[in-house]
């Protein structure tokens, strides 16, 4: 039987600190610079781990019932719905782009299915 570690609100808050920090935009690092396409590849891949971190991190510290009176509830369902929306709109820049090499309309169209 495993025992889990009380959650301290200065973990939480480091926690939710690292999650807001990972979805801030950054540019990918030694992502081909030719075409656009491939760095919103990895800036999406970036966002959906840190999207999936979050919820993972809220699951591990809460039960699937909404806990509105804990404010480390709020923090995370706050950090939860910040990481989602950088998601969302990572994947919407995405569909969107249009390629400008032909590795790129190719990989465009693969995407767009």
């Amino acid at each position: 039987m495993t025992t889990q570690k009380p959650t301290t609100r200065r973990s939480m808050l480091k926690a939710v600190a690292a999650v807001a920090a990972s979805t801030a935009s950054a540019p990918a690092i030694g992502v081909a610079s030719q075409d656009p396409i491939f760095a919103l590849i990895e800036e999406h891949r970036r966002l959906y781990k840190a999207y999936g971190d979050v919820l993972s991190l809220r699951d591990v510290e809460f039960d699937v019932h909404d806990h509105p009176e804990d404010p480390r509830w709020r923090a995370l369902e706050q950090a939860c719905d910040d990481a989602g929306d950088a998601c969302w709109k990572s994947e919407n820049d995405l569909v969107l782009i249009g390629a400008t090499t032909p590795v790129g309309v190719g990989r465009a169209a693969a995407l767009r299915g």
